[in-house]
């Protein structure tokens, strides 16, 4: 089970913004099922912070002008804190073993967006960190400007990846996730 969600929120050239993602795993044994019932693996992660509009239009410009001609491309700078939590357990027969532990970085990173016509436009997310040994994520999108029930909105679909590592004390991991996404953003 996989899940993504995000959230912004602007006021003029300033915003603020929470992402998060949560994955789990359940690994099953090939051989003797009777006395071992696999191992678990849960991981949550979650970006928080602020954001600040260096070029473009502002928020309330841009959807009080949702279905004009093209606009400027918009270059958004952020920081934020991205908290990993993972959560491991292994069962066999009797014997249970489980660990939990998190750690928090900070982030920093940017975002394009380009008008190809009023209604499409491109997007492009990335942001890195080396406070936890690495932890990076890209995305890049294709969206279409719409409304539904009379609120302006756009229909997204794009590729996000997503690398941790973390080499410390109490966490050690590294994964890399990455596939393809489809979104629906509402805007007012």
């Amino acid at each position: 089970m996989a899940f993504n969600g995000h959230f912004d929120a602007y006021y003029e050239r300033l915003g603020f913004y929470l992402d998060g993602t949560y994955f789990g795993l359940d690994f099953e044994p090939a051989l003797d099922k009777g006395e071992s019932k696999g191992v678990s693996l849960r991981m949550g992660i979650m970006d928080y912070g602020v954001s600040y509009r260096v070029f473009g239009a502002s928020a309330a410009e841009r959807v009080s002008s949702w279905n004009d001609k093209a606009s400027s491309p918009i270059f958004d700078i952020y920081t934020d804190g991205r908290t990993i939590w993972l959560g491991n357990k292994a069962e066999c027969g009797r014997i249970s073993a489980s660990m939990d532990a998190s750690v928090t970085a900070p982030v920093i990173g940017g975002r394009v967006t380009v008008d190809i016509t009023p209604k499409w436009y491109v997007s492009a997310d990335g942001f890195g960190v080396d406070n936890v040994s690495l932890t990076t994520s890209a995305l890049g999108k294709v969206g279409y400007r719409t409304s539904f029930f009379g609120v302006p909105a756009s229909v997204e679909a794009g590729y996000k990846a997503l690398s941790v590592k973390v080499n410390k004390p109490i966490l050690t991991t590294d994964i890399m996730m990455h596939g393809p996404y489809i979104g629906l953003t509402g805007y007012w």
